[in-house]
């Protein structure tokens, strides 16, 4: 210990140069480092050590407290079991539970216990209340792999602390010849996958609180379940938007719900769902400014403020961005998706949908995949693949048939084929949709190439 000594020493007597390193996360990798090489396993004893560092380098680094004012959730990935005695297969258990921590530490917002804490546990099996007590966290995932007739499954659980209800359960199987890069893929996987599930798990916690008790963080989750669970439209964004602006009011410094805000706003301003488009851009890129100045480098901040920049005209500022934000998190499927579709309206259409598809590869079940999917159905269209775009606009509208675009890409397409009674069928399903809508307004959706058939549509 006498190591630790040392260097708190040091840190007391270079106070003024820490301060300056504290934002790059140096201090929080100095401490952890040491952490690491002076803690030691020793049971339960090693266990509670373990967490009091991993807490250390969080307040070092600065995000615990952040987080704790925000009200965000907190989440311990546990070693995952191997079911089996081969050496190959615990390191690929550990292996995959440090990813899955790694890709979440990059997560803003979820306070991630550290693979120091964590893996005290292995090799125990110890119940979900008493987790979520020791380590101070609401969350847990739990995962298993086994090897059976040349193929691997991995088999993950998501479970609340609180109760020790399963929220989430997941199933991955991989060929044998596949296990090289096992790893990464499936970690990206999984925590695309759990980001969503956390999200709308969280909001549930949340409403079975006292309302007094709601913190920014809530109002930002809330904010992005409006637009989950009422769809797209002129009540929903505007609610959304006042939800966002009440979290910046309780947070200024919630660099997230800034961004979310941009992007809101934006969106909202993109598809005519906002009345006073000037100052909604004006308020947006404010929010936009206000989030890169907060938290640049963070990939959640960069994906909605790069997708906002884009959804105002400002291409290629908001895919440099978006670009960054995939560098900083290669599991954010948001960033992925959005970038596809500032490429598409770049004109640069086989890149565009070769991201959005990678974007719903990696994030089967996200809520957001109507959208994505309707964007993906432009790609294809632009591309000249008639039928593959119609079966993207249709998967669209199963997914969620609140959504107006859809409709509308599917109606473009129709029209494009020469198929004028279909299309005007499909835009009339838009219209019910979304009342009031016109053909005048889109072109700034979907460019004027796709929409002018439709203007010549409505006026034959």
């Amino acid at each position: 210990m006498e190591i630790v000594s040392r260097v708190v020493a040091w840190l007391s007597e270079n106070e003024a140069a820490i301060s300056a390193l504290v934002g790059l996360g140096v201090i929080a990798g100095l401490v952890y480092a040491i952490a690491g090489k002076v803690i030691r396993r020793s049971g339960a004893g090693g266990a509670e050590a373990a967490v009091s560092q991993d807490r250390m380098a969080l307040e070092a680094r600065g995000d615990a407290g952040s987080l704790a004012a925000s009200g965000g959730p907190s989440i311990a990935v546990m070693p995952f079991q191997p079911l089996s005695a081969e050496p190959e297969h615990e390191y690929l258990a550990d292996q995959l539970a440090e990813d899955i921590i790694v890709f979440l530490a990059r997560t803003p917002g979820f306070f991630v216990i550290a693979r120091s804490s964590t893996f005290a546990y292995k090799g125990t099996s110890p119940d979900v209340r008493e987790l979520g007590r020791d380590l101070g966290v609401r969350y847990v995932l739990l995962g298993s792999i086994r090897l059976r007739e040349g193929r691997l499954r991995v088999r993950v659980q998501l479970a609340e602390t609180e109760t020790a209800r399963t929220i989430w359960t997941e199933v991955y199987d991989r060929s044998r010849d596949e296990l090289g890069a096992l790893d990464d893929e499936v970690a990206a996987r999984i925590v695309a996958q759990l980001e969503p599930q956390l999200s709308r798990a969280e909001v549930e916690f949340e409403e079975r609180r006292r309302p007094d008790s709601i913190g920014a963080w809530t109002l930002y989750r809330r904010a992005q379940d409006v637009l989950v669970r009422s769809g797209w439209h002129e009540e929903t964004f505007a609610e959304a938007a006042e939800l966002l602006r009440r979290a910046v009011e309780t947070d200024p410094e919630f660099a997230a719900a800034h961004a979310y805000l941009a992007l809101v706003l934006a969106l909202g301003r993109m598809l005519g769902l906002v009345t006073d488009r000037t100052g909604t851009r004006a308020e947006a890129m404010a929010a936009a400014d206000a989030a890169l100045r907060l938290a640049g480098s963070s990939g959640d901040v960069q994906g909605y403020v790069g997708c906002a920049l884009v959804d105002m005209g400002e291409a290629d500022r908001g895919v440099a961005i978006l670009e960054r934000a995939i560098e900083a998190n290669p599991s954010n499927a948001q960033a992925w998706a959005a970038l596809g579709a500032a490429l598409i309206r770049k004109g640069e259409f086989e890149p565009g949908v070769e991201k959005l598809s990678h974007a719903m590869k990696i994030s089967p079940r996200d809520p957001r995949l109507a959208v994505w999917g309707t964007s993906l159905a432009t790609g294809r269209a632009l591309l000249g693949q008639y039928d593959e775009a119609l079966e993207e606009a249709r998967a669209a509208m199963l997914r969620d048939d609140r959504l107006f675009l859809p409709y509308v890409v599917r109606s473009i397409v129709l029209a494009r084929m020469g198929r004028a009674a279909e299309a005007r069928a499909a835009f009339e399903s838009a219209q019910r949709v979304q009342p009031g809508l016109s053909t005048e307004g889109l072109a700034h959706i979907f460019g004027s190439e796709l929409v002018d058939g439709l203007s010549r549509l409505s006026k034959d």
